[in-house]
């Protein structure tokens, strides 16, 4: 005999509508649904300019400036630990021959920082501020012993805005356009007032 609360709960849905924890106390089986159903992707945790950090293909990391051109590829082989599909590799204390290629995107300067120093009652103080250097990079994809890279994936940088005013836009493109002649009308002069003596 099924009891009143499974009747209540479509198997179909279990999972995807009803949280976990409520599943649990009914005693009911969870089923996970087929959209959070994912393949394990290729990942690496790697060492970049003294840190570490979790990559996987398509990632872009902030790491700290590298000596390397924008648009220049890299690779990186300090792989600490490396995951292919459900397949752990931990290294001694890197793994041999897994490489991680990546291409430079930019080169950026992080947020402005203070640094205040004060030592009360003595008339001590220090104003400092800092900014990081910072390179972002694109992780083009996490390759094993004797794998090589076999597409790349196009590095593009954040558009920045402009600030062109629109009539500097509207000049410009006539400008270019050597075609068609267009005439320029001046503004009217001011009108300009005597005063009147009293």
């Amino acid at each position: 005999m099924t009891s009143p609360n499974t009747k209540l709960l479509n198997p179909q849905l279990i999972g995807s509508f009803y949280p976990k924890k409520l599943l649990i106390i009914l005693k009911l089986p969870y089923i996970c649904p087929p959209n959070l159903k994912t393949k394990n992707p290729m990942y690496a945790i790697v060492e970049i300019a003294g840190q570490q950090f979790k990559v996987e293909r398509g990632h872009k990391v902030y790491v700290h400036r590298l000596e390397a051109n924008e648009g220049a590829k890299i690779e990186f082989d300090r792989v600490l630990l490396l995951d292919d599909g459900g397949k752990i590799s931990v290294g001694n204390p890197t793994v041999d021959g897994a490489k991680v290629a990546a291409t430079v995107i930019e080169h950026l300067k992080g947020d402005k920082v203070i640094v205040f120093k004060k030592k009360r009652r003595k008339g001590y103080q220090k104003w400092n501020n800092h900014r990081q250097s910072f390179t972002q990079i694109l992780i083009q994809g996490v390759l094993g012993k004797g794998e090589t890279l076999k597409d790349e994936l196009p590095a593009e940088k954040k558009a920045k805005y402009s600030f062109v005013s629109k009539k500097a836009e509207v000049s410009a493109e006539v400008s270019h356009d050597e075609e068609t002649e267009v005439p320029v009308e001046k503004a009217p002069a001011k009108k300009v007032t005597k005063k009147k003596e009293d």
